[in-house]
């Protein structure tokens, strides 16, 4: 039983966490020097979904938490980690990079905030993976 959530979970957080968390700090590396762009003009409202989308799953993650339901915590972390994989995908800053710099910087600094939000709701259970991501 514990060998195949021991492996399920490996699987899935490499899959989705290791996946986003690689791909957000190795371009933002490689395209900004390692420096979060800031974040100028409008946001477009596949991006204010997104971000009211991640918030509403933080206020469940709160929730949860709180009533001491780590298995379903653990979940809601997964599912943000899916969204922010799926909002990456979509918006594709390595193209952006080529053809609208503003628009690049825009959804690099979302990505990036996502994952600091990510690494905060995976303290709990990963700490030395949080650690990484805040360093």
């Amino acid at each position: 039983m514990w060998d195949d959530f021991v492996a399920k979970n490996n699987s899935e957080l490499l899959k989705n966490v290791g996946n986003y968390s690689n791909r957000v700090l190795a371009f933002t590396k490689t395209a900004f020097n390692g420096v979060v762009p800031a974040c100028q003009g409008a946001l477009p409202a596949e991006d204010l979904a997104f971000f009211k989308d991640i918030s509403a799953k933080f206020d469940e993650f709160i929730t949860a938490m709180e009533a001491i339901k780590i298995k379903d915590s653990l979940k809601i972390v997964m599912a943000v980690s899916s969204m922010c994989n799926g909002y990456l995908q979509a918006q594709a800053p390595w193209d952006l990079a080529k053809t609208n710099k503003e628009r690049c910087n825009q959804v690099v600094n979302l990505a990036c905030q996502a994952l600091f939000l990510l690494a905060a709701m995976f303290e709990p259970f990963m700490p030395s993976f949080s650690a990484k991501v805040y360093q």
